[in-house]
């Protein structure tokens, strides 16, 4: 049986996510996540029956519930986040090359996970990609993206904060608010990635089951 710990892991995406829009009211269009946590969105891939329920789960928190949800018929959702207790990452660790307004700040990331009849079965992601292969827990996302590939991450800040600069081989260009941001970022090499300060047009949400699990 497949558990929570085994699909959500303890990967932190901030290795391949980082930017986020400037949320200050309610979202529209692509900035589908508003400062106070209220997210809506329609599944583009949607399929009545391949799961029943949506859950925001906070990333190293031991299975941690932000949010849950029931998808409507076509595909569509809403869900009101809460303001987690917690902040278990921060930015003293990320040495030179990274310009931080208030090195303070402390956040978390959070991702959607689906249920079906109370048991993960995959994720939902906002994308502009189709597929991923190999897909059997959020650890494989990151190895199996494509050059070009862009996706979003929930986070929520506990204060205001711009990050900005390079490190390794990830290039930073965010303008995080005090609480709820949807980040994105894009693959651009093999190795390397790059953030953006607006969600792109092309982004939908979509569904991806793991692996060995069928419609």
């Amino acid at each position: 049986m497949r558990t929570l710990k085994n699909v959500v892991g303890v990967l932190v995406l901030s290795v391949l996510l980082f930017s986020c829009g400037n949320q200050n009211a309610p979202a529209t269009n692509n900035e589908e996540v508003s400062l106070d946590g209220t997210i809506n969105g329609t599944i583009a891939n949607y399929s009545v029956g391949v799961f029943d329920a949506i859950e925001c789960i906070q990333l190293e928190s031991s299975g941690t519930s932000l949010g849950r949800c029931t998808p409507s018929a076509d595909g569509k959702f809403s869900m009101k986040l809460s303001t987690p207790t917690t902040f278990n990452y921060d930015f003293s660790n990320y040495g030179t090359g990274i310009t931080i307004s208030d090195p303070t700040i402390k956040f978390i990331e959070a991702v959607l996970v689906i249920y079906k009849n109370n048991n993960p079965v995959g994720f939902i992601l906002n994308c502009n990609f189709t597929t991923v292969n190999s897909f059997s827990s959020i650890y494989d996302l990151d190895s199996n993206l494509l050059i070009g590939n862009v996706c979003s991450v929930l986070i929520n800040a506990d204060r205001n904060s711009t990050i900005k600069g390079s490190r390794s081989s990830v290039a930073y260009d965010m303008t995080l608010k005090k609480g709820w941001n949807e980040v994105a970022g894009k693959k651009v090499t093999s190795s390397s990635t790059s953030t953006t300060t607006t969600i792109p047009s092309d982004l939908k949400w979509r569904y991806f089951l793991l692996s060995g699990i069928g419609n």
